[in-house]
């Protein structure tokens, strides 16, 4: 899990980049 919280959604804190959320502000 890079950065992915547990409810499925990346953590954009975390995750500089975003693999398949497009809801990543």
């Amino acid at each position: 899990m890079e950065g992915v919280d547990e409810n499925g959604e990346v953590d954009l804190i975390s995750t500089p980049i975003s693999t398949n959320s497009p809801n990543t502000e």
